[in-house]
């Protein structure tokens, strides 16, 4: 017979008929235990009345030491549906035009993303499309990305026909290269 097994509490393990250790594990998603960590960050448009063609929320990691996962994007309708093409900015990796977006810290640590954040941006050619969404007017969609943006890489969402009060959602965080 061997030897038995216990944990910190030095509680004996549980084990079945077979003699075999019974055990139970959790696992935390990565988003999450980044949060705890002060790495997960959300960029958000806002309520926006833009023009088509014109990008709704892009995002650029400026980080030299971490990739920036994007877990996942969110998009709402605004008065109508309309299309959606979510791309990755292959071309000049530098904003020309845009408001500025301020990221949220999901862990609420008080840290600030080493990201750029910018709505209604006119001034970007747009890149790889790897994902289209037609969005009904209203309602909230949610896509799983896990896109990994390098050093100056971008994501962005396009609105590809017009409404008003469309908004579009980032959530995002940052591991080591």
């Amino acid at each position: 017979m061997g030897l038995p097994i216990s944990g910190k509490s030095g509680d004996r393990a549980d084990v079945n008929e077979q003699g075999q250790l019974l055990v139970s594990a959790a696992q935390t998603p990565a988003i999450i235990q980044a949060a705890l960590e002060g790495r997960a960050f959300v960029w958000h448009s806002q309520d926006l009345n833009i023009d088509a063609a014109d990008t709704m929320l892009s995002v650029r990691n400026d980080s030299a030491t971490h990739d920036l996962v994007i877990d996942r994007i969110q998009i709402t309708g605004g008065n109508v549906t309309s299309r959606y093409e979510i791309h990755k900015i292959t071309a000049n990796a530098a904003f020309s035009t845009g408001s500025v977006i301020l990221a949220m810290d999901l862990g609420n640590t008080g840290k600030v993303p080493d990201a750029s954040g910018f709505t209604d941006d006119e001034g970007n050619t747009q890149g790889t499309v790897f994902m289209e969404a037609a969005v009904a007017a209203t309602t909230t969609e949610e896509y799983d990305c896990g896109l990994v943006l390098g050093k100056t890489q971008i994501i962005a969402i396009d609105q590809v026909t017009a409404n008003t009060a469309g908004a579009a959602t980032f959530f995002g965080y940052f591991v080591e290269r």
